[in-house]
């Protein structure tokens, strides 16, 4: 019975190896580059983000700023304009209680106005007659040298001071100042008279 073991000199079947093994390039460099550029890029893009998120946020916030700014501007304007609207209110009112208590004063104040004028020596000027807190000032001016214009003066007083009509409404009748105007060439003066307050 003839053997079946393979004889000593039996050779398998041979075919050609293609495998390149040897001359293919290891692929770790190239995998390491690909995750560097990989963690590169997402690092840029979050910086990227980031950037924009705070530009946006910078741009916002000036555009408040301006905002508020102009607001603040506006708001000072107007109450600028409110705070004058409130002077002059005031000032109406204190005007009001002064005609009040010219009204309220026995003489009237055309009658006021026409003894001070009847009085009035023919060189004295009337400029103004303003009425104050109880007071009426009486202001005007006269060319005449300094002593001279003093004794006018005095003598004006003292005629105001006797007037029947102004002597029972006023406490006081005095000249409050005289000075010399030298561009306009004349003397500037002021009489006080001030009301008697009213009793109860």
């Amino acid at each position: 019975m003839a053997s079946l073991s393979k004889p000593s000199h039996y050779v398998q079947p041979w075919h050609f190896d293609c495998r390149l093994s040897k001359e293919l390039p290891d692929d770790n460099p190239v995998r390491g580059r690909f995750l560097a550029s990989l963690f590169a890029g997402t690092f840029a893009a979050i910086v990227l983000f980031y950037a924009g998120i705070t530009i946006y946020s910078h741009t916002i916030l000036r555009n408040d700023i301006a905002y508020w700014q102009e607001k603040i501007k506006t708001d000072s304007a107007q109450m600028a304009e409110l705070q004058k609207v409130i002077t002059a209110i005031q000032t109406g009112a204190r005007r009001l209680e002064e005609i009040q208590k010219l009204v309220a004063t026995p003489l009237p104040v055309a009658e006021f106005i026409h003894e001070i004028g009847r009085t009035r020596p023919a060189n004295v000027r009337i400029d103004m007659v303003e009425f104050h807190d109880g007071t009426a000032f009486i202001r005007g001016g006269l060319q005449e040298s300094s002593q001279h214009a003093s004794a006018i003066l005095s003598q004006y007083v003292a005629e105001l001071r006797a007037n029947p009509r102004l002597r029972p409404l006023f406490n006081s009748i005095a000249q409050t100042s005289m000075e010399r105007n030298t561009k306009a060439g004349f003397i500037s003066f002021e009489i006080t008279l001030k009301l008697k307050t009213a009793t109860p």
